[in-house]
């Protein structure tokens, strides 16, 4: 998945706020207060979409990790100075590629006690969650923060997490855990990519000697 752009209405700083995304790096640069965090923030929350759950698909992408749709607290809503008040809805608009197709989508929330509207954000869930359900080995998005805790903080993994990372076969979404926590996940993800790779590496070596034995038995004969 490739960010193409975004546009925040009534989110945090910016009345409303459109950013189209560079070619392959984006940089932000700007003072204190300019609205930095609150962007990366905002994309955030707008790719936290794929975790949400359907009937429609036996796998998600959050069953063995702590990921979950990440909504919008009081104070990330657009403050009026003048009036006082905090301004409604709060609706963050995507637009992305995703295996060869435009997905468009948007994270709104019409009022402060208000959750979600999912239907903005539905048919980009299924185009996900339907790749991911009809080939369990398909690339999925890389999603992945690094805040300026790295590498200092680090995190307490649960007794959930730690059984699964004792198996011998690491589930693929178990990287997604705390993709977007202030906290160091590298650990986990170095642990899951060493299994992948060993594993890989000893299936090669046994279809190796495998081979290798059916040259030998067919030499004798």
């Amino acid at each position: 998945m490739k960010l193409i752009e975004t546009t925040f209405n009534n989110f945090r700083c910016f009345k409303s706020y459109t950013l189209k995304y560079g070619g392959e790096t984006t940089v932000l640069i700007g003072k204190n207060g300019t609205g930095k965090s609150s962007i990366l923030s905002g994309i955030r929350r707008g790719l936290s979409f794929m975790f949400a759950k359907s009937k429609r698909y036996s796998k998600s992408l959050a069953i063995s990790n702590n990921a979950n749709v990440r909504s919008y607290l009081k104070e990330d809503a657009n403050y009026d100075t003048v009036n006082r008040i905090y301004n409604y809805p709060i609706k963050n608009s995507f637009i992305a590629s995703f295996r060869s197709s435009t997905l468009n989508w948007a994270m709104l929330k019409n009022t402060e006690s208000g959750g979600y509207t999912t239907n903005y954000y539905k048919e980009a869930l299924h185009a996900v969650l339907n790749a991911y359900n009809e080939n369990l080995l398909v690339e999925l998005p890389v999603l992945a923060v690094i805040s300026d805790s790295f590498p200092h903080l680090k995190i307490n993994f649960g007794s959930r997490v730690r059984k699964i990372v004792s198996q011998d076969i690491v589930p693929r979404d178990l990287a997604y855990y705390g993709w977007d926590d202030r906290t160091n996940c590298i650990e986990l993800w170095l642990n899951r990519f060493y299994k992948v790779s060993n594993f890989e590496k000893d299936l090669n070596d046994d279809i190796k000697s495998i081979e290798s034995q059916l040259e030998i038995h067919r030499g004798r004969f």
